[in-house]
């Protein structure tokens, strides 16, 4: 089992860099095949002439840049921040078509930057709150909890190290990044697994009685 603590500081980090992912969704979504094929004009129809004056049809060309907007867009991330390369390739043609100096662009994209921190910090709370009703949740358990889960918790230690060997530290690890170590159904699998093993590791009068395993204890094989 994971420190509550530490699982709460890799939890917050967790949640800023999801945070941080979901601000950069869609910018590369490519268009669905019924809009690329109503947008493109049919192989069949080019070069004929049009009703109207019989012109032949021109493929129509990028928007143009209008007066004012400079030929590169240099943008400044606010501090703590870095610049979203891909949003910023995907807004300059845009802001070109618009006549945007850089100036105005800079403008637009502070409020950018502006709206992705604002949502990061939402689900940061969000998480943190989630987190600390599990811990809550956790620490007043009928079966673990309470004055017992301190004991518990060492009966968890010892089912973590007793199942993962030498993996114990990757599994601890993975604990804290996902949050898991916080849940409340994760501390009741691994007590149980920890007393369990703590039961039958015990050597008994019997001195033909061999310890099972944590496999023989997890998956037992049925003797007919």
């Amino acid at each position: 089992m994971s420190d509550p603590t530490t699982a709460q500081a890799s939890s917050d980090a967790g949640a800023g860099q999801a945070a941080a992912d979901q601000g950069k969704q869609g910018l590369d979504a490519p268009a669905s095949a019924l809009s690329a094929a109503a947008a493109a004009p049919s192989t069949a129809d080019a070069g004929k002439p049009d009703a109207a004056g019989g012109a032949e049809a021109k493929p129509e060309g990028k928007a143009e840049a209008k007066a004012g907007a400079p030929e590169k867009y240099e943008l400044k991330a606010p501090e703590g921040m870095e610049l979203d390369a891909a949003a910023l390739e995907a807004a300059t043609p845009i802001f070109k078509e618009l006549g945007l100096t850089g100036e105005q662009a800079q403008k637009l994209s502070d409020v950018y930057a502006a709206q992705m921190a604002a949502v990061a910090q939402r689900q940061r709370e969000a998480w943190t709150k989630q987190h600390e009703g599990w811990v809550s949740t956790m620490k007043s358990d009928v079966e673990f909890g309470g004055e017992k889960f301190t004991a518990s918790i060492g009966t968890i230690a010892k089912a973590i190290d007793g199942l993962m060997g030498s993996e114990a530290k990757a599994f601890r690890e993975m604990l804290d990044l996902t949050g898991a170590g916080n849940h409340p159904q994760m501390a009741r699998l691994l007590f149980r697994v920890g007393k369990a093993l703590g039961e039958d590791g015990l050597v008994r009068g019997d001195a033909a009685a061999q310890p099972r395993s944590a496999a023989e204890i997890l998956y037992p094989v049925r003797k007919d």
